[in-house]
């Protein structure tokens, strides 16, 4: 109903002028009434009138390229002076397809809010490192070597926070995710968790194995400063701190019979990532490399997760 009165007022107001009009009878005018940054044109033999109404239904009148004193307008003025305002009204030069003639039609743009990238899914691949930062197992691990082509990792980002430090340039980045990880083992290495810390053996079966995989889920929470030299381009460093949900080892045989153990394996209950992203509004490339070993200490040989991948923002 709002919309409707402010409508049947711009018409009133641009039929106001119709008087004026008669001595331009030989010029072949036109109205433009602007919804929502949409332009509608209509012919009409009248002085030159632009409409503008915004989404919050506030209204402005322009005549001749001159502002006419009339709703709103003064006080938006103001409060854009004050810097008080959240968007601008920026004057804008177009060709009337009417007249021919140059006219200037007022666009609103809205002020650029601050709002960082971690909602979204990601896609990357696993691998292990040793506690020298080095992409090779230690001694006690070496039956736990990864097929790191099969395994990948899933992310899900769902939940985001990002108030700003500095203008829109700076920001503080946290929410809430949850991540899937396979660690695909090129050995049948089987985890003993029977004892008191993890014992690693192979499978003296050559060749009964299809795939051996360990899977480990965790909730995630990210602390990340982000930084965005434009609107369409970002980086940003920080922490993800993960609490483990579950973990359980998936052995498919040859003869296709599956055997899954669910247990936790040693496998440390919270873990903290180093995180270093990258990307545009669309995409994210990212690295996270674990501050904390995959076991518990002195529960299992010393191995560092590390991944990388690719994202979709949402």
């Amino acid at each position: 109903m709002k919309r409707l009165v402010y409508v049947l007022l711009a018409i009133f107001l641009v039929f106001g002028g119709s008087a004026m009009a008669q001595k331009h009878k030989n010029d072949s005018a036109s109205v433009k009434i602007i919804f929502n940054g949409n332009f509608k044109f209509f012919k009409k033999r009248i002085i030159d009138t632009t409409v503008l109404m915004r989404k919050d239904n506030k209204l402005f009148i322009q005549r001749n390229g001159e502002w006419i004193d009339t709703l709103y307008f003064n006080k938006k003025v103001q409060e854009m002076k004050e810097g008080k305002d959240k968007e601008n009204i920026k004057m804008v030069k177009k060709v009337d397809a009417a007249t021919g003639k140059v006219i200037e039609v007022p666009v609103i743009v809205p002020k650029y809010r601050f709002s960082g990238h971690w909602t979204g899914v990601e896609f990357g691949l696993n691998t292990f490192m040793n506690s020298a930062g080095k992409l090779q197992l230690p001694d006690t691990a070496k039956l736990m070597e990864l097929n790191t082509g099969k395994s990948w990792a899933f992310h899900w980002n769902i939940i985001q926070v990002s108030p700003k430090i500095y203008k829109d340039k700076v920001g503080l980045v946290t929410g809430l995710g949850w991540n899937f990880n396979n660690y695909n083992f090129e050995k049948q290495v089987i985890l003993n968790h029977d004892t008191s810390f993890i014992r690693l053996f192979e499978d003296p079966t050559a060749n009964s194995y299809k795939k051996n995989k360990l899977s480990v889920s965790y909730l995630t929470i990210p602390l990340l400063i982000e930084v965005k030299p434009s609107r369409h381009f970002f980086f940003a460093v920080g922490a993800i701190g993960s609490l483990k949900l579950y973990s359980r080892q998936k052995i498919t045989y040859s003869n296709n019979r599956v055997g899954i153990d669910k247990n936790d394996f040693y496998i440390n209950p919270l873990k903290l990532d180093l995180t270093a992203r990258l990307g545009t509004s669309m995409f994210t490339m990212f690295m996270n490399y674990s501050m904390t070993p995959l076991f518990e200490k002195n529960k299992g040989p010393e191995i560092i997760p590390l991944t990388v991948g690719l994202g979709i923002n949402f």
